[in-house]
């Protein structure tokens, strides 16, 4: 094997099997704040531009755009937060730099937490449950060992609590460079940093009810073999 698995149409292939990542098993979970938002965002573009935005699929459309944003925007942050660990691991953390507005809270986030590294950007798996996911971090804080996931949203939401769960409860972990590690030594707890477009951020300590996540894994197998 080289490398991590790479997630690809919402599944990691290892082993031969096709394991549905943590994310994409939530998407089963109803969000009404969801759809509220995606309501407010449709009927602010065609306020805005009812020349543009004149037909209900091209208001459809707006919402999709603001989500590829968001997306986008979620992405640069994750990978602006990684090189600074790079950095930080080594002790030059005052050498990274960014306009980006969202890292002096990832800056702050690491002077402040001081979170000792153990593993950056690895693939959590449950092979006996059947599910898989990145951690952006498995670091000690003070005296715990913590399964870290950033966020760039407006709130951690209740979502999250399962997902950082799930991969606390994972029974291998996959390095970037495909090395395997069973049974990796199970971390305390799990917490969601939240960077913000202001320069701070929040941090959560995570506690959730995997068996919740087991259920919406369920329901999501049901779905996907629905003809």
């Amino acid at each position: 094997m080289t490398g991590a698995p790479v997630r690809k149409m919402g599944y990691y292939e290892i082993d031969g099997r096709f394991l549905p990542s943590v994310t994409t098993v939530l998407k089963i979970i109803d969000k009404p704040a969801l759809m509220n938002w995606a309501a407010k965002q449709a009927a602010k573009a065609v306020l805005m531009d009812p020349v543009k935005y004149d037909t209900p699929e091209k208001a459809a459309a707006a919402i999709y755009s603001i989500s590829d944003t968001a997306t986008t925007r979620g992405s640069t942050v994750h990978k602006l937060a990684e090189l600074y660990a790079d950095f930080y691991v080594q002790g030059k953390g005052d050498e990274c730099t960014s306009e980006n507005p969202y890292f002096k809270g990832i800056k702050a986030f690491f002077d402040t937490m001081r979170p000792e590294i153990i593993h950056k950007e690895v693939r959590l798996v449950n092979m006996e449950q059947g599910y898989a996911g990145p951690a952006d971090l498995i670091a000690k804080v003070g005296p715990k060992t913590f399964v870290i996931d950033y966020k760039t949203g407006k709130a951690v939401y209740p979502e999250a609590r399962l997902q950082v769960e799930a991969y606390r409860q994972a029974t291998m972990l996959i390095l970037q460079d495909g090395t395997r590690i069973s049974r990796y030594p199970m971390a305390e707890s799990g917490a969601v940093v939240l960077f913000k477009d202001d320069g701070t951020f929040a941090w959560t300590e995570t506690t959730s009810d995997h068996t919740a996540f087991l259920a919406a894994l369920i329901l999501f197998h049901w779905r996907e073999s629905l003809p």
